[in-house]
């Protein structure tokens, strides 16, 4: 994923994160017969909670924006991709940062999926989407689910 912040053609994170999404959510066809959890890792350390919730939901009505965008799962009267069960989002994901600690990790469930996904990553932070609004539950962290121990850089030669 590429976020250019100072190029003179500056691309908002959600931009880059909806086609990402497009692209695994299509990949398989509907044939699979089990919840489908798509995961995306960001490296952008500007890429906020906001952002994923835009990716996923769109901007709400009441947005001072331009040309709001559309959410990847759609609205309760047009869903889109129901076969895509949740999305992990990750933010800054390397093997050295599981063993520090310090992954970033939230799973947001689609209200409108084919296949409700009720698996082992629902132990993570998470978000549902329930009668309009956002309702976030806090988790495990991701190394704690990996049933990895956090230790100090200095432990672990960094």
């Amino acid at each position: 994923m590429n976020y250019e912040a100072w190029s003179g053609n500056a691309t908002a994170a959600a931009l880059a994160l909806v086609a990402s999404l497009r692209k695994k959510g299509g990949r398989y066809g509907d044939k699979l017969g089990l919840p489908f959890v798509v995961a995306l890792n960001s490296f952008d350390v500007m890429c906020t909670e906001h952002d994923f919730d835009r990716v996923l939901f769109g901007d709400r009505p009441d947005s001072a924006m331009i040309r709001p965008q559309s959410g990847f799962w759609g609205t309760p009267a047009t869903p889109l991709f129901r076969r895509v069960s949740a999305v992990l989002f990750t933010k800054n994901l390397w093997p050295e940062t599981i063993l520090l600690g310090q992954v970033q990790a939230c799973l947001y469930f689609n209200p409108w999926a084919h296949l409700p996904y009720q698996g082992v990553l629902s132990a993570l932070d998470s978000v549902e989407y329930v009668d309009g609004v956002l309702k976030r539950k806090a988790g495990a962290p991701l190394h704690e689910l990996l049933g990895v121990s956090a230790r100090p850089a200095h432990e672990l030669g960094f």
